[in-house]
């Protein structure tokens, strides 16, 4: 009998499988703060944006006032855009993860 490993078959198709999950957790997570903005000028809305690098995901805002918004002022409560897309959306992003992630090396 001959044993013939699959190790590296599988850590390919692993780190793809991650890959896939980072971008589409990042649409989603994008896609939750489009949705979260305030909308005066349309401009925090239309910044977000995703990024994946190596094993994270980087969702951000290019607009000087951003941090502003999500982080709050001595005039103005935080509306916590971002952190509320990823924190009130746990499950959902565990299970783009699982969807993903399953079946790997089947």
């Amino acid at each position: 009998m001959t044993f013939r490993s699959n190790r590296r078959e599988v850590m390919a198709e692993m780190e793809r499988a991650e890959q896939r999950a980072l971008e589409k957790i990042g649409l989603y997570v994008d896609g939750e703060a489009v949705s979260r903005s305030p909308v005066v000028s349309g401009r925090l809305k239309s910044s977000w944006e995703h990024e994946v690098q190596e094993k994270s995901v980087i969702v951000a805002n290019n607009t000087e006032y951003a941090a502003f918004v999500e982080f709050g002022t001595s005039k103005q409560d935080a509306q916590r855009v971002l952190t509320g897309s990823v924190e009130e959306n746990i499950d959902e992003i565990k299970g783009i993860t699982e969807r993903e992630l399953h079946g790997v090396g089947d």
